[in-house]
């Protein structure tokens, strides 16, 4: 049921991504840089991916310790 879920999601987020391909302006700080909606949203998608995992992780780590 899991993969079933996440191969779901996968193929949600290659929809979007392929459906928005003009290229936007990303201005962060002192940095300025133009890249496409896809790779944008690709990106932050997989930035979210890493900081739950990492929360998770974390999370587990400490209750290990715990017992």
């Amino acid at each position: 049921m899991r993969l079933i879920a996440i191969v779901v999601i996968l193929i949600v987020v290659l929809i979007y991504v392929l459906q928005n391909s003009e290229v936007v302006s990303v201005k962060f700080l002192f940095w300025n840089t133009e890249v496409s909606k896809a790779v944008l949203s690709l990106g932050t998608f997989l930035g979210g991916v890493v900081v739950g995992f990492l929360a998770f992780a974390l999370a587990k780590f400490r209750k290990s310790r715990k017992s």
